[in-house]
């Protein structure tokens, strides 16, 4: 049975594995924790440009940049997701998208 437990105060809770048949499988979140997404999207028309963002919706946002909703985005359409990561904590996550975009995180 997979269940959600703290690992400790500071970090996001951490799922137990189950046993089925004979695979350990591990839930890719706990379901009432609602996840953030800092994402890497890399152009197919400009390989060298990418992208980095934060996110709640990970296919919904890659769609608006294809769509070119983004003015940042758009002259680099089509855009394909490389990384997506998924943090419980927005604080973290935040920080995260916020030290990726740094000179140290391009880095």
């Amino acid at each position: 049975m997979l269940r959600s437990e703290p690992c400790d105060e500071r970090s996001m809770p951490c799922v137990t594995l189950a046993k089925q048949g004979s695979e350990l499988r591990m839930a890719s979140r706990p379901l009432d924790v609602p996840m953030h997404y800092v994402y890497l999207i890399r152009s197919e028309s400009e390989p060298l440009q990418r992208y980095i963002g934060l996110t709640d919706d990970v296919q919904t946002r890659l769609a608006s940049h294809n769509s070119g909703a983004n003015p940042h985005t758009a002259k680099y359409r089509s855009w394909l997701i490389k990384k997506a990561i998924a943090l419980a904590n927005c604080e973290k996550a935040l920080a995260f998208d916020r030290y990726l975009n740094s000179p140290s995180g391009r880095a």
